[in-house]
């Protein structure tokens, strides 16, 4: 029961009002006596980590400072000075105001006032002046008393103080990711439990461990863990984790985390080849253009398959493994790949390639229902490649009468369109189309490579 009720509180305490940060956590209206107590052996073992109680109105309280920083002549009470730190990051608000409340009202000679302001330290870190401004006072703090007076600050789960408190911490706390088992573990280990789980500080800390650590192992380990919870609350250092792992993987050469790497950027940022998701890829805290090239070249490699898989499951012609084969020698240069299915192309794919169907497009009318197309790019023009027997047709990039954002197309649409050259795919297995496109190649493209690159062997 007692164990229950723990995890129950725990839980409570991590429901927050979205409209107001800090203001109603449900903990704070019981009344029952034993939920109490089991609340306050809680903030015993969680430490500093358990979210603070707010005991005011902290709309009201952040008018009533911005007047006083208008020199209104008002003072703070008791009450209201407790709980300044919960408006220094208020919205509409700039450093100047944050620089005034922290150095002549925020007071930190309770203990409760310092908890609150290592609290806000954390939960806003950042590189940033605020933070250095916080750290200072803190800092100023500490060493004016002796260890046993904020040592209590942390219970049982201190894990650094005094000058290491600022200066190192990340520092330590990635040290602590090496030893301990596993992110939770090591918030569990240090007592950031609670809405501190997920603070900028662990974030940025997250974000220096995926860039700067060299246990590839744990990495993994620790990425799992957060796609446990679908990475609630880790959305900021996403793509930086993602980005590590992209390149981590791909030196590896592992496949089946390539695969899984595949759906979780597709589904948390979107195809990067599609505008609308441009902005999640190349934002602040973007993916690096070294991630994303490799991630194109995975989707193109994932494109190549999938349009090859469906060609064996729907077409008569075996001569698509010559096809295979050569686009294939050519991976390294196809950027911009898609894959359009006919319907019943489409439910096939559905059926024997789900894990592969990321973004793909549909043929509709004028098209054969178990036909399929591929979309691709190379340099300076667009190519397509049909299945069945189709020809290959290649456009300049800006004249192709297809695009990788659409959802539909159709054979007409190609075949009736003016294109720079086209191929049929004669006399395959005596290599005859494979020499004519890869001389066009060549000439065009300046790519070359020799029938020992495409070859069936």
């Amino acid at each position: 029961m007692k164990n229950e009720l723990l995890i129950t509180l725990q839980r409570l305490r991590n429901t927050v009002n979205e409209g107001n940060s800090y203001k109603r956590i449900l903990l704070e209206n019981a009344s029952n006596s034993k939920i109490n107590t089991l609340a306050m052996e809680m903030e015993r073992k969680y430490g500093i980590g358990v979210n603070p109680r707010v005991t005011t109105d902290l709309v009201a309280l952040q008018s009533k400072a911005i007047r006083i920083y208008k020199n209104s002549g008002e003072t703070f009470s008791n009450s209201e000075i407790s709980n300044l730190p919960f408006i220094l990051y208020a919205k509409g608000t700039n450093f100047d105001f944050f620089n005034f409340l922290l150095t002549k009202h925020v007071d930190l000679s309770r203990e409760t006032r310092l908890r609150r302001l290592l609290f806000i330290y954390f939960y806003n870190y950042a590189d940033s002046r605020e933070t250095t401004a916080i750290a200072s006072k803190i800092m100023l703090h500490f060493r004016s008393k002796q260890e046993n007076d904020f040592k209590s600050l942390f219970h049982r789960k201190m894990f650094v103080y005094k000058d290491n408190l600022f200066t190192g911490a990340r520092k330590l706390l990635m040290n602590r990711m090496y030893q301990q088992n596993g992110l939770r573990n090591t918030i569990e280990k240090i007592g950031f439990s609670g809405i501190l789980e997920t603070s900028r500080f662990v974030l940025h800390t997250l974000k220096d461990y995926y860039i700067n650590g060299n246990n590839d192992n744990r990495k993994y380990q620790i990425f799992n863990e957060l796609s446990k919870t679908n990475f609630a609350g880790y959305e900021f250092v996403l793509p930086s984790i993602l980005d590590s792992l992209i390149i981590l993987t791909d030196k590896n050469n592992d496949a089946e985390w390539k695969k899984y790497l595949l759906k979780v950027c597709h589904e948390k940022l979107g195809d990067p080849r599609l505008p609308l998701n441009q902005t999640r890829w190349n934002g602040t805290e973007g993916v690096s253009q070294k991630a994303q090239k490799i991630y194109l070249k995975w989707l193109a490699n994932n494109d190549l398959t999938l349009f090859f898989k469906i060609i064996d499951e729907t077409a008569t012609d075996r001569m698509w493994r010559y096809r295979d084969k050569f686009w294939r020698a050519y991976l390294d240069y196809i950027v911009n790949t898609k894959v359009f299915f006919g319907v019943d192309a489409q439910r096939i794919a559905r059926q024997v390639a789900k894990d592969e169907l990321l973004n793909y497009g549909l043929l509709d009318y004028g098209s054969e229902s178990n036909h399929s197309a591929f979309l691709f790019e190379i340099g300076k023009f667009a190519f397509c490649e049909w299945s069945h027997n189709g020809k290959l047709y290649i456009w300049r990039r800006d004249e192709a009468p297809v695009h990788f954002y659409d959802y539909k197309t159709n054979k007409s649409k190609m075949s009736r369109s003016i294109c720079v050259e086209s191929f049929i795919h004669s006399s395959a297995n005596t290599y005859s189309w494979q020499k004519k496109v890869a001389d066009w190649l060549a000439k065009n493209c300046g790519i070359r490579k020799s029938r020992f690159d495409w070859e069936l062997k």
